[in-house]
């Protein structure tokens, strides 16, 4: 019981050491919202941008072929978005 206490009263202390917020809940919580929701537009216009390219690909690989998306190999969204990087190889560029 005396960690809780001493977790208490620093919590406190780190707590009273900061002016109060000038702000009331409810526009805390629009602010919030708002956040939110741009950071859920940003999501999707980039989710959108990766899915995009990944068909784009598909369809440079054969022109005359519809790409479905169900047809898109599976896979996280980090390694969607890193196909399209290529390595350079540096000892090569000198030759």
């Amino acid at each position: 019981m005396l960690i809780w206490e001493w977790r208490r009263k620093w919590r406190q202390y780190i707590r009273n050491r900061r002016p109060p917020s000038r702000l009331s809940y409810q526009q805390l919580t629009k602010r919030y919202t708002r956040v939110s929701f741009a950071l859920f537009i940003v999501g999707w216009h980039v989710i959108g941008f990766v899915i995009w390219r990944k068909v784009e690909k598909l369809k440079k690989d054969n022109p005359q072929e519809k790409v479905l998306l169900s047809e898109i190999p599976q896979k996280g969204f980090m390694e969607l978005s890193d196909e399209g990087k290529e390595d350079i190889d540096f000892e090569d560029i000198d030759r």
